[in-house]
């Protein structure tokens, strides 16, 4: 029996297996939700959450004149633009996830029809330029 132990040690150790997760400096995003479901147009405000993950932890500027998430009306294929703060310090070299809400204002109709769905692209770049996935929120209706 005691000489069967150093193959059980071996045997035991061969099938532990650490599990490595892949953490990338490109950003990467989810759609959560967009609110509310139904807006009057030049009128009710536009909420859309995003969930993000970033390996390197770049995510956002302080500068007030940079444009780092990018909003794309798909009816006009119209681009918006608006700032993330920064959510970790410069060369903190650490990832981190969370939820954004990003206030996109109000939209305008852009058919002569009473009420029409809208839905937008969105994704985000980080200081170093990584370009984010590209996600595409749930409908809304627009109302006149």
């Amino acid at each position: 029996m005691k000489k069967l132990i150093p193959y059980f040690v071996v045997i035991t150790l061969i099938s532990c297996k650490k599990e490595v997760v892949e953490v990338s400096p490109q950003p990467y995003i989810e759609f959560i939700d967009i609110f509310p479901k139904e807006v009057k147009q030049n009128s009710d405000e536009i909420l859309i959450t995003i969930k993000y993950r970033d390996g390197d932890g770049d995510l956002g500027d302080n500068n007030p004149d940079v444009k780092n998430v990018f909003l794309k009306d798909l009816r006009n294929s119209l681009y918006y633009s608006f700032r993330l703060k920064q959510l970790a310090p410069d060369d903190a070299g650490i990832a981190i996830t969370g939820k954004i809400n990003i206030n996109m204002g109000s939209t305008i109709m852009v058919s002569n029809a009473d009420q029409e769905y809208a839905n937008f692209g969105l994704f985000v770049i980080d200081r170093a330029g990584n370009a984010s996935n590209i996600v595409v929120t749930d409908s809304i209706i627009v109302k006149k």
